[in-house]
């Protein structure tokens, strides 16, 4: 059977199946997760059992900017309570050109300022995701978005130690079937 979003892979004998999603949450309000820790989102990755029990799952704070390109007062404080809460945190460059990542704590020592970050600390995001965020270089294991009580929480069931909302949650969720 086909279910749409869901892949098939196989790597030295074994299958896989893994499953990418989007959810767009409420961003209305002063309530919002650029109010609570000066992020728009969370990339998260799930790895869960052949029985669909959830062996680890790790989440990735990001800020989103459209076009920046110079100092950016916002982008700074927003970089700062990132880094309060998790100093792996990112902020995703969106340009015609594609989109790029720098870590938080380059933003901070930039002073907000893309032209103060050095070219080599800009990175495709796809090389932030897929060559740090996956392979454990950069994101928060045990943390991950609950759906259900609409908060961050630590995989023991707790809260984070302050409510964290967020915009969008990408999720990727991949299963030994095989």
């Amino acid at each position: 059977m086909f279910t749409p979003g869901v892949r098939f892979i196989e790597i030295d004998g074994y299958a896989y199946r893994w499953r990418a999603f989007h959810e767009v949450l409420s961003s209305q309000g002063p309530n919002t997760a650029e109010h609570e820790f000066g992020g728009d989102g969370v990339f998260q990755l799930e790895v869960v059992d052949r029985e669909g029990h959830v062996l680890r799952r790790k989440a990735l704070m990001f800020q989103a900017k459209k076009d920046w390109r110079g100092a950016n007062k916002m982008l700074l404080k927003q970089a700062e309570d990132m880094v309060a809460y998790t100093p792996s945190a990112i902020v995703v460059g969106y340009r015609k050109a594609g989109f790029t990542g720098v870590a938080a704590t380059d933003v901070i020592e930039a002073g907000g300022n893309r032209r103060n970050i050095p070219q080599e600390r800009q990175k495709r995001l796809a090389e932030i995701l897929g060559d740090e965020f996956v392979r454990c270089r950069r994101g928060q294991v045990g943390v991950f978005w609950n759906p259900e009580t609409q908060a961050l929480e630590f995989e023991t069931g707790t809260p984070v130690p302050r409510r964290v909302t967020v915009d969008h949650v990408m999720t990727t969720t991949v299963q030994q079937i095989r």
